[in-house]
């Protein structure tokens, strides 16, 4: 009598029951694969969403850095050898400073995103803000409408294409407000003590540690130690 496993029957059901199984065992290896590439495809997405608002955040930090360096040089060569009037333009760009970077809001995206070295540039930058902003606070509200007025001035018509009698009115208007935000500058800077050739070099140090951000240049260890840091504030 044969033995049950000796059946060609139960033969052909092991080959079929095998065959089933790998089927079986393939299709799950499979899904697990697709759930983690799945997982991987959100990981990266998330990654490179978090790279591009990191990267929006530190490239205006480092538009308005240069903003303040470029409203000195520009004082520098309006005037030259005028360092009241000088000092009054930085104290000016600064004042400006947040609102280029996005005011609060761009503040907290640098914070979140920026390596440690970034944050604490920035918020030198920030304490000198709020130094001058309390010293020159009246000064400095009356030059908001005095560029409001020059930048639609401008905005409307510029002052070449503007012919005759109207192009003169429009001349001597732009140069009356130009005059009056002189006025403003130096005012500002006389009663100052602020060293500009610091507040550039302060504004180099946070391009540079901002450039070195976005370029990678810090480790992973050093951005896990200062979220670290953060999350026990």
């Amino acid at each position: 009598m044969l033995g049950v496993f000796s059946t060609p029957g139960w033969l052909s059901i092991l080959a079929v029951g095998g065959t089933l199984g790998g089927v079986v065992v393939t299709q799950g290896v499979t899904a697990v694969i697709r759930r983690g590439d799945r997982r991987q495809e959100r990981a990266l997405d998330w990654e490179r969403r978090v790279w591009q608002a990191k990267s929006d955040a530190l490239t205006r930090l480092i538009s308005a850095c240069r903003f303040i360096k470029w409203r000195v040089q520009q004082a520098e060569a309006d005037k030259p050898g005028d360092e009241n009037y000088r000092r009054g333009a930085a104290i000016r760009a600064l004042d400006l400073f947040r609102g280029r970077i996005g005011d609060e809001d761009g503040i907290s995206e640098v914070t979140a995103y920026g390596a440690e070295p970034v944050c604490k540039a920035l918020e030198e930058v920030l304490k000198e803000v709020r130094v001058q902003q309390g010293k020159h606070g009246a000064s400095l509200s009356a030059l908001g409408p005095i560029g409001d007025r020059l930048y639609r001035l401008g905005k409307e018509e510029p002052l070449e294409d503007v012919p005759g009698a109207e192009g003169q009115q429009h001349s001597e208007q732009y140069n009356d407000l130009m005059s009056q935000r002189a006025q403003v500058f130096v005012a500002i800077g006389s009663a100052s003590n602020l060293d500009v050739d610091k507040v550039i070099r302060l504004c180099n140090h946070v391009i540079d540690v901002a450039k070195r951000d976005l370029q990678a240049g810090y480790s992973y260890t050093q951005q896990r130690a200062w979220w670290r840091r953060v999350l026990r504030r």
